[in-house]
């Protein structure tokens, strides 16, 4: 009973590399929105890098 709980990095890990690009690029628009380091460091928003995420994902969605 006490291993219900245990969690288990690797095993996580080796599922996460299994996902496709879409999910890496859905994953780093949510993290560049709700972090927003652009906001942080003005010197990282020179490319609009949530345009590119976003539109990169629908783009390998439709696209694979």
């Amino acid at each position: 009973m006490k291993n219900l709980y245990k969690i288990n990095i690797g095993e996580i890990w080796r599922y996460l590399l299994k996902e496709d690009l879409v999910f890496w690029l859905i994953n780093l628009y949510l993290f560049i929105e709700y972090v927003r380091p652009q906001s942080i460091y003005p010197v990282v928003d020179i490319v609009p890098e949530t345009d590119f995420d976003f539109e990169g994902g629908l783009g390998f969605r439709f696209y694979f």
